[in-house]
């Protein structure tokens, strides 16, 4: 009953069950609501819209093709969420330099398990140099994972001291470098004597340029995904391309992340 092309009217299936009744097979209205169920738990819906000449049309519910897509065993190994640089290698979108260079930080995957830890961009982060720096992307690199980090310089301001991001000075960090992120800032001892991560002052594009209020995360939250999601892996889907942009989706994996 659910193959579009072998569809079954209501008087056949009465047929057919008449035929097999001696075998107490259920009735149609018992097949209907069993059906009814299975749709609900694994279909995926349509949803109507009225278009702007009067008329009704139908499209499928893009996060019910996602979920489906992410719950297929076939299909979920096969889907990659981060962009790679292959050097002269380009066999996928992944690999091309739109997604690794030209696409907006904030729709690309925002985090990376690594070590039991989960690093999200738009956070300071603590490197095994000392360094402190910024993540605003991830991506892959032999695989390996890398971030693309912006500096972070230490100031004082009213007798406290905070950081500055310099997002002149990027460049790129593997996750072995990575040491302490945003949420243990404050109970690891790799930072003492450091600013409190939480405090950011603004954001420098330039050498010498005029401070800019830095707009990407509440500094005293991190990075907004990191609070909705709420333990749960985040991952960007990246789910069609049409001429005004990137069909763009955020999944959740829902489970404890890695």
């Amino acid at each position: 009953m659910h193959l579009p092309r072998s569809v079954f009217s209501e008087r056949q299936i009465d047929l057919l069950l008449w035929l097999l009744r001696v075998n107490n097979v259920p009735s149609v209205k018992s097949v209907k609501r069993t059906e009814d169920a299975i749709q609900r738990l694994c279909g995926i819906r349509s949803i109507s819209y009225d278009g702007a000449l009067g008329h009704r049309y139908y499209v499928n519910s893009l996060s019910d093709i996602i979920q489906q897509e992410m719950m297929n065993p076939r299909v979920r190994p096969l889907l990659q969420f981060y962009p790679e640089d292959a050097g002269m290698k380009l066999n996928e979108a992944r690999q091309a330099k739109h997604w690794l260079e030209e696409l907006d930080p904030e729709l690309l995957t925002p985090v990376v398990g690594l070590r039991n830890q989960d690093f999200f961009v738009f956070e300071p982060t603590l490197l095994s140099s000392g360094q402190v720096c910024i993540p605003f992307c991830w991506f892959m690199r032999y695989g390996k994972m890398y971030a693309k980090v912006w500096s972070l310089r230490a100031v004082s301001h009213e007798m406290d001291c905070g950081w500055v991001i310099q997002e002149f000075h990027s460049f790129d960090v593997s996750e072995e470098d990575l040491l302490v992120l945003f949420k243990n800032w404050d109970s690891s001892e790799a930072t003492s004597g450091l600013p409190r991560a939480c405090c950011i002052y603004g954001i420098e594009h330039e050498l010498n340029g005029e401070l800019q209020p830095w707009t990407l995360t509440n500094p005293a939250e991190g990075n907004r995904w990191r609070v909705r999601a709420s333990g749960a892996c985040v991952y960007a889907f990246r789910a069609g391309r049409r001429r005004t942009g990137h069909l763009q989706s955020r999944c959740f994996h829902n489970q404890t992340p890695h």
